[in-house]
């Protein structure tokens, strides 16, 4: 049974400028002109280990997005969650921060398990007024970064926003559910 669609961008890119120059011309100019808009803006982005990013008040932020999506899930429970998963994520587990004059705006929690990348997790300020911007930032254009510079082939944006995703070169994937359980009777 069709649960819902994942978004991917699959490379691999020898760099950035390659990832830009595998889209369309109409999608590069709108990257480009989203570039230039996060570098107007002053967003600063930094790749992180884990406990970083939970001092830096990530799971904060993830809570409030959640929140903002009807999913409501105090700090400290992101922060276990997040814990457990990194325990048993089977590559290197980064944050991605972006910050608006020093204030943390943005977060993106992500994981490399061979040529394969991950964002698993992501926060936004739901009171920055750019946060359409930073969520840019840390959700895509800093882990196609990672890819590229990494040697990735694949990078796995995840389930939802995917209209965002799409617009930014990442195809559609189906994702099916199985069930083993009897119905009732």
């Amino acid at each position: 049974m069709p649960l819902t669609e994942r978004a991917q961008l699959t490379g691999p890119f020898a760099d950035f400028e390659q990832y830009l120059q595998a889209q369309s011309g109409s999608r590069r100019a709108m990257i480009r002109r989203e570039l230039r808009t996060i570098d107007r803006l002053g967003l600063d982005v930094s790749v992180v280990e884990l406990d970083e990013a939970f001092a830096a008040g990530a799971c904060d932020l993830i809570s409030e997005l959640k929140v903002r999506h009807g999913l409501p899930e105090p700090p400290r429970l992101v922060q276990l969650r997040v814990q457990h998963w990194a325990r048993a994520a089977c590559g290197a587990v980064r944050a991605i921060l972006v910050r608006a004059g020093g204030r943390l705006v943005a977060v993106a929690l992500t994981q490399q398990c061979g040529r394969r990348h991950e964002v698993f997790e992501a926060g936004l300020r739901d009171d920055f007024p750019d946060r359409v911007h930073a969520y840019a930032l840390a959700c895509f254009y800093e882990p196609v970064r990672q890819l590229a510079e990494q040697g990735g082939e694949v990078l796995d944006l995840g389930v939802g926003t995917t209209h965002a995703k799409v617009l930014r070169g990442a195809t559609l994937e189906q994702v099916y559910g199985y069930s083993t359980a009897r119905p009732p009777g």
